[in-house]
């Protein structure tokens, strides 16, 4: 989400010219960073497969 964000911002320009006005706009440098902080803290966990069954 956070690279989405990213690359929203870095192409507002092209992205309003064909999107036109959308929630998209008020985005800041400060969103992306917030979402790679809240990435790096989720605990991870192992995945569930049949084979652990």
């Amino acid at each position: 989400m956070a690279d989405l964000m990213a690359f929203v911002i870095d192409h507002r320009q092209e992205g309003t010219q064909v999107l036109g006005p959308s929630p998209w706009d008020a985005l800041t440098d400060a969103h992306p960073a917030t979402w790679l902080r809240q990435r790096t803290r989720l605990p991870r966990q192992q995945l569930i497969s049949d084979e652990t069954h």
